[in-house]
């Protein structure tokens, strides 16, 4: 009987998975997984169900050395579009697309995604040879004729690396750019490895540098070491032993340039930079790779009409602006006050999502808000004007996070300009990943109203 009973809800586990059941853990509300062709066998990319699954280590650091390790900006050339994860499945399932891995031979083995092809950054340091030509016909469709190139049937090629501190996609990039590959077939993954990983999606340990024919390999194109001769040994030794007596602790910028940005924090001046320990792990509130979805689902890059999507760089420098005394810019954080305490960024004020929609507030405070913390004018019939409007940046926990989105949806819905609105879409989720300065004591101008 036993026997029986298990064999029925084996059946029964069995049908429901067939039949596409519904996972804990999906990608969006609509979207559970996807199947795609890698190595010519069939695997199902979607997200680790185990909800209390923790990032891979390989990507827990928070302060790797910049430079080389700098933050990059949300945009890496003009033309290339930034795209995320969403985008990323798109373009598997596409068969005039190509996912390039551009990360060295040791960093892929560790884990990649399924479906990309793997041409490590330094090939396209020798893109005038005969064998980079073949590449770009065999894999790229683009037409070579002696030394001409043409892109007419070029394939589109969404390029990634180890995240948004990483410069091995950005150099290949370049480098097809400066080849004449037109730029609206070039896409950028700016979160790379770094954001897949977070979000506990698939990954594989097998994806190859592909080889066109017998004769001719890709792998030829690496710039591999050379012999290392005795003296070149203690040349070596000599810069390693003289870097580490000049500096033993390399410093971790947010950018070549960039140090540390002053920000005004409730009333009084402060620094934001990096945390300086090299083996500092990222905070284990945002290690979590597997919230429930629904309701914690990946959100579009462009879920808003005309909503510009920023990103570290961009909130930095509003914050610094705020800072020198500009008050036509206001950041937002949307979550929870059970969250903000945890850190929020310096600087920014707590406008609760539910709080701004009215769903936990009444009408009158809503506008309260709106007038005396926005710059809304609201006439004596209840009209709203946003010509003095501030712009307002808002974020919340990370892509996976519902406030900030449901805090633009309501002001959008007040008639707020859509120009006048930013969506940091990495939210604390990305801002703790760089081991940002964190605050717990950031003004909550709602609270008694």
């Amino acid at each position: 009987m036993i026997y029986k009973t298990l064999f029925i809800l084996v059946l029964i586990t069995i049908s429901f998975s067939s039949a596409g059941m519904k996972l804990g853990v999906g990608i969006t509300e609509n979207l559970q997984s996807i199947s795609i062709i890698h190595n010519d066998r069939k695997v199902i990319v979607r997200r680790n169900q185990n909800v209390n699954n923790l990032i891979n280590p390989e990507f827990a650091k928070t302060s790797r050395p910049c430079p080389p390790f700098c933050i990059k900006p949300i945009t890496i050339a003009e033309g290339v579009e930034t795209v995320i994860e969403l985008n990323v499945l798109d373009y598997l399932q596409d068969d005039n697309s190509v996912i390039i891995d551009s990360r060295t031979v040791a960093w892929v083995s560790k884990g990649s995604i399924p479906g990309a092809i793997n041409l490590p950054w330094d090939i396209f340091n020798n893109t005038q040879s005969d064998v980079f030509k073949k590449l770009l016909e065999v894999q790229f469709n683009v037409t070579v004729n002696e030394d001409k190139y043409y892109f007419d049937a070029a394939k589109t090629l969404v390029l990634f690396c180890n995240g948004p501190w990483c410069n091995q996609s950005p150099t290949s990039i370049k480098a097809l750019l400066q080849l004449g590959y037109p730029p609206e077939k070039l896409k950028w993954y700016r979160g790379g490895m770094q954001s897949w990983e977070s979000l506990g999606l698939t990954t594989v340990d097998d994806v190859l540098i592909p080889q066109i024919d017998l004769d001719t390999k890709i792998i030829d194109l690496l710039t591999l070491p050379s012999e290392e001769t005795t003296i070149r040994a203690w040349m070596k030794w000599f810069k390693n032993f003289f870097f580490v007596w000049q500096d033993s602790e390399p410093e971790v910028n947010i950018t070549l340039d960039l140090k540390s940005v002053p920000v005004n924090h409730n009333g009084q001046e402060m620094l934001i930079k990096r945390i300086q320990n090299k083996n500092n792990t990222i905070n284990p509130e945002f290690a979590k790779t597997s919230r429930p979805c629904p309701p914690k689902c990946l959100r579009p890059i462009d879920f808003m009409e005309k909503v510009e999507i920023v990103a570290e760089l961009e909130i930095l420098n509003y914050l610094e602006r705020m800072s020198r005394g500009d008050n036509s810019i206001l950041v937002i954080d949307s979550r929870e006050i059970d969250w903000v305490v945890k850190g929020s960024i310096p600087g920014t004020v707590n406008i609760p999502w539910d709080v701004l929609s009215g769903k936990k507030s009444s009408l009158p405070i809503v506008r309260k808000l709106l007038k005396e913390q926005i710059g809304v004018y609201i006439d004596y019939k209840g009209k709203f004007f946003f010509e003095n409007a501030k712009t307002l940046i808002i974020f919340c926990n990370g892509p996976w996070c519902n406030k900030s989105h449901d805090n633009i949806v309501s002001l959008l819905e007040f008639g707020y300009p859509p120009e006048k609105l930013k969506w940091y879409r990495g939210g604390m989720q990305d801002w703790e990943t760089f081991g940002l300065t964190t605050v717990k004591d950031i003004p909550m101008p709602w609270f008694g109203l």
